[in-house]
């Protein structure tokens, strides 16, 4: 995932001192006995004041100011990333969130969401119900990004959401209602060409040799392929021309 240097500064010394105090109290009531050194530190960052004690064994614990009050905090990262350069985190939101357009592609949305809701519960999640609440209403509230970014992290990370989201909107590009049925076989060989090239994920060729479902599978994987090269050279020629190729809708290729 893209980094960026946060927009961090330090507030004036009284007042970084006082919040100090305010964290190293809340930090003894929970139970900590090391005390914090002189590195310990007061920072805004990105919008957020972030209190971080320290001794010489490294970071002891982070809080945030939440009005009058302070909050423990474990992940910095959603502080310390600049949002406008999370490509990956704002698009597993948009999926998880977005329901316009055409009903084919709101379809493939929704199956999107929650095939990652699916695997944030795998990876832990507690607050699928309630993301999926926000998620029907397409309340995209502080507490709703909050439970996004939750579900992200036990999905996987935002990379590994981003390929989901890659792989199925590719699929569903090239599987749509204009064009003739295939089977699911042939769609899980598209599926699988496509992991690959997206991943790296190793093709595993779940049908007997010479089956069927194997030659289904097989026209799929070079289907998949193709969809891929197509992808690679729309992008291409978008970057150069602002223009994308034309698409056959009868098969899906370009």
């Amino acid at each position: 995932m893209k980094r960026t240097t946060p927009t961090s500064t330090t507030p004036p010394g009284r007042r970084a001192d006082e919040l100090l105090e305010r964290a190293r109290i809340a930090y003894v009531k929970a139970g900590g006995r090391e005390q914090p050194s002189d590195a310990s530190e007061v920072r805004e960052i990105n919008g957020a004041t972030i209190i971080t004690l320290t001794n010489v064994n490294g970071v002891l614990a982070t809080y945030r100011v939440d009005g009058d009050m302070i909050k423990r905090i474990t992940d910095l990262s959603r502080y310390d990333m600049a949002f406008a350069d999370r490509r990956e985190f704002v698009t597993a939101v948009v999926h998880l969130f977005g329901k316009a357009g055409h009903p084919t592609v709101a379809a493939h949305t929704v199956a999107t969401q929650q095939k990652l809701i699916a695997a944030a519960v795998a990876g832990g999640f507690k607050d699928a119900d309630v993301l999926t609440r926000y998620v029907e209403r397409g309340a995209l509230t502080t507490t709703a990004l909050e439970l996004a970014f939750d579900a992200i992290e036990c999905a996987g990370g935002a990379d590994a959401c981003w390929d989901t989201i890659e792989v199925d909107t590719m699929l569903a590009s090239a599987f749509h209602d204009l064009r003739a049925p295939r089977s699911d076989e042939y769609k899980a060989g598209a599926r699988a060409a496509l992991q690959f090239r997206v991943d790296g994920t190793t093709i595993t060729r779940p049908y007997p040799v010479g089956s069927a479902g194997d030659d289904a599978f097989d026209g799929g994987m070079a289907e998949g392929h193709a969809i891929w090269r197509h992808a690679i050279a729309a992008g291409a020629e978008f970057s150069a021309t602002g223009r994308l190729p034309r698409q056959d809708h009868a098969t899906g290729a370009a």
